[in-house]
């Protein structure tokens, strides 16, 4: 199961989270291809001090999948351990590890809830209360009375939307203690005829297989027909009374369902179909008769009581067995057996039939049947065939069962995947990539290294789900450069690569506290909502951002994020100043397909948090520029405005002026230094310009250059141009020189003389004509900045 030379590693590190999600993963991606490894499993890694460390983290991850994993005698003495330490874990932990507690100890359990319901208080938390909920159902119709309390507790909260995710908890508790509160929550659906509610509220007791078939039988029934597929239903079944009422469902009444109900289950034992009919007889319905919703529940509910399990298959040619398994619904219950009457033909016969069979049924739910018989068949000969269900225009269902069926071909279907991966399409290459993990073997690896370079922009996260499978020092080298990129992918991948094979690299220590800083906002998000705290620093976004120079998407705290009111297809501009973690090169990095997923959400947060009436800070905000003329525009709408005016007067210092302080104003203080300059080059008595550069400069530690921007500027106040600045007095802006020119002469220059004495900023009122100028030139106020 393991690739050779990490079974050492793992036992020994088995205890770390990452070591161990790690090999629930292989155990449940082996289940089905190499079940008789999962015997030796426990053998391999856990020991009674691992366990103990493993439930001391309280990985929610791990917990429930323990007792897969373990010889039944260690069931009891892990329960013991489980039920010690639950009232200690968190609300998600606790939840997860419930259902198991529940079956291994059902009197410790219900012991160990009822202790919690009397310490809970008012607050539930909801994914301990989904957990609980859960094993009550399990222990049914034990702990009625205690099940009934949370029905009480959880019905009322169910029908409250922000609580939704209750009710179907609620109905199931209910339904299996045989409360009576069942009733209530169900009335209002049948009544309405919503069948999605009634899905929703009854997915936890029934598989609905064939729901999505009866909710198209007016075109799909119509087509296929019942009468067509008596092999399916028991013998003596109602198929013309199914088909006459799935096409015309409005004129169903009461009888006809009370009728049909007792063809389908005579015996009366109380069972799911029998408790809704009656429930339903009891309702007062219009002539028309129940609900069209409430008539499909019903039709689902009968075939899933009629449809076998188990069919004969003696005397069938291939042709007719391939017809059977082309049945064209959504869940088909009988692949195993068909395919083990099709091993009987030669394969000389069998594949070239099934290849027929794909070419006829390739646009319905028939070629996932196809797929998964094949997968059951596991011959070499099909693994081209499977190959070529993969491409997106399978469909999902099909692609999923065709990659499950080339996993159970193992090495046979790596070659032809390695072979031909440059033929596949995009989609055919997740599919199969996650196919040949599995698989594993060194072949993988050497490829995995050698498509890194082309997938470290927009597909690293999927190469590095697929490096995660196959640990590998050849993996973690070629990792450790991108590190430094800080992706959440990356840090992942690394860690546990590096925990799996036992090695300690310089940049673990800093990926680790980044994992730690990411679980930790998780918790806080699991706690407090979407409405949870902000870091200190203020308000910040993670947001995945792409690099138009290198074309890697990276992710980056953002403290702000600016929206243009007035264009939905303008892409958000970042006013944070940042650098591509990739190449090192500063460019106008835009959001990727995840940060606009994080974006959407952070603004349906504000919408949810103002029509709730409360206070949020948020690091994105809806703004928009002025420029020249008064007109108001978004972000890159004004950058994009002033480029094109410099570009149409490139001689103009004006525009330059303009681009400068656009930048300036949206924190791009390089681009905004560089227009500004090439503004004093133009018109080097624009004191504007001479200012702002100053200030970029100092900002960033360029003080002998500022010192010489603002000296150059001082030694031509008398000629000074305002361009832009009409509304501000001239000796505020002398003023505000002079003081920044002292500030640098006595950090940069401190021989130098000074200009002029500092004094106090004079008052906004009258300065008469014959007093002193308030610039300190010395002259009059009439001869100097007066005139």
């Amino acid at each position: 199961m393991f690739p050779p030379g990490l079974e050492a590693r793992i036992r020994e590190r088995i205890a770390d989270s990452l070591v161990a999600l790690w090999a629930m993963e292989q155990v449940r991606s082996h289940r089905d291809a190499q079940a008789s490894d999962q015997g030796s499993f426990e053998e391999i890694v856990f020991t009674s001090t691992t366990l103990e460390r493993l439930l001391e983290q309280g990985n929610p991850e791990v917990l429930p999948h323990l007792f897969q994993l373990l010889k039944p005698e260690r069931f009891g003495p892990l329960t013991e351990m489980m039920v010690e330490r639950w009232p200690g874990w968190n609300g998600r932990t606790a939840g997860c590890a419930a259902p198991v507690i529940a079956t291994n100890s059902p009197d410790s359990a219900l012991s160990l809830f009822e202790i919690w319901w009397r310490t809970a208080g008012k607050r539930l938390d909801p994914d301990r209360i989904h957990g609980v909920a859960d094993a009550l159902c399990a222990l049914a119709p034990r702990g009625r009375a205690f099940a009934e309390l949370l029905v009480g507790r959880l019905a009322p909260a169910a029908s409250d939307s922000s609580t939704g995710q209750l009710q179907e908890e609620a109905f199931r508790l209910a339904w299996s203690h045989r409360l009576p509160a069942w009733r209530d929550m169900l009335r209002p659906l049948l009544c309405s005829g919503d069948a999605d509610g009634l899905v929703h509220l009854l997915s936890g007791l029934v598989s609905f297989t064939f729901l999505e078939f009866v909710q198209d039988g007016d075109e799909q029934g119509a087509a296929v027909g019942f009468q067509s597929l008596p092999w399916l239903f028991l013998a003596g079944a109602p198929l013309g009374r199914i088909d006459e009422l799935l096409r015309a469902p409005k004129s169903a009444g009461t009888e006809d369902l009370r009728s049909l109900a007792s063809e389908c289950q005579p015996r009366g034992d109380g069972g799911l179909l029998f408790g809704i009919v009656a429930l339903i007889c009891e309702l007062d319905w219009p002539r028309t008769g129940p609900p069209q919703g409430t008539v499909q529940l019903i039709l689902a509910l009968c075939l899933e009581a009629l449809a076998v399990r188990r069919i004969q298959t003696d005397g069938l040619g291939l042709e007719e067995l391939l017809d059977r398994v082309t049945l064209d619904v959504p869940c088909h219950p009988c692949i195993p057996d068909l395919a083990r009457a099709i091993a009987f033909f030669p394969r000389v016969e069998a594949v070239p039939a099934i290849r027929e069979a794909l070419r006829k049924h390739i646009d319905s739910a028939a070629a996932a049947h196809l797929a998964e018989m094949m997968g059951h068949l596991r011959w070499p000969e099909l693994a081209p065939i499977l190959i070529g269900l993969t491409d997106g225009a399978s469909g999902d269902l099909t692609c999923e069962a065709a990659a499950r069926a080339l996993e159970g071909l193992g090495p046979a279907a790596e070659c032809p995947i390695l072979d031909g991966w440059l033929m596949f399409d995009g989609s055919q290459r997740i599919y199969l990539g996650d196919v040949a993990c599995r698989i594993g073997g060194e072949a993988f690896v050497d490829h995995l290294v050698a498509l890194f370079p082309q997938m470290r922009g927009q597909q690293l996260e999927l190469w590095c789900g697929w490096a995660e499978r196959v640990p590998h020092p050849k993996l973690l080298e070629t990792l450790a450069p991108e590190v430094r990129r800080k992706h959440a992918s990356v840090d992942h991948a690394f860690a546990t690569l590096a925990a799996l094979l036992g090695v300690e690299p310089p940049e673990l220590c800093a990926v680790r506290g980044r994992l730690e800083q990411v679980e930790k906002r998780r918790q806080e998000l699991r706690e407090h909502g979407i409405f949870g705290r902000h870091s200190p620093g203020g308000p910040t976004l993670e947001l995945q951002l792409e690099c138009p120079e290198c074309g890697d998407a990276n992710f980056y705290e953002v403290r702000k994020v600016l929206l243009d009111p007035d264009s939905q297809g303008e892409a958000p501009f970042i006013l944070d100043e940042l650098t591509c973690l990739s190449c090192g090169r500063e460019s106008d990095l835009r959001p990727h397909a995840m940060g606009h997923v994080a974006l959407t959400a952070e603004v349906l947060k504000m919408a949810t948090a103002s029509k709730l009436g409360l206070s949020r800070q948020s690091p994105v905000e809806v703004v928009r520029l002025g420029v020249e003329g008064g007109r108001q525009m978004g972000p890159r709408r004004a950058i994009a405005y002033y480029e094109e005016l410099v570009e149409r007067e490139p001689l103009s210092p004006v525009a330059w002026l303009g681009l400068g302080n656009c930048y300036g104003n949206l924190n791009r203080p390089r681009r905004a230094a560089e227009c500004h300059r090439r503004c004093l080059e133009l018109d080097p008595a624009c004191v504007e310009a001479s200012v702002r550069l100053g200030e970029y400069l100092r900002e960033q530690g360029s003080r002998q250059e500022a010192y010489t921007v603002y000296r150059d500027a001082w030694r031509r106040r008398h000629r000074w141009v305002y361009h832009r600045l009409g509304r501000l007095r001239a000796p505020d802006i002398e003023r505000d020189v002079l003081e920044a020119l002292e500030k640098l002469r006595r950090e940069v220059a401190p021989k130098d003389p000074p200009f002029a004495a500092v004094g106090p900023r004079p008052s906004p009122g009258k300065i008469g004509r014959n007093d002193p100028c308030p610039c300190n030139s010395g002259n009059k106020f009439k001869k100097c900045c007066g005139r």
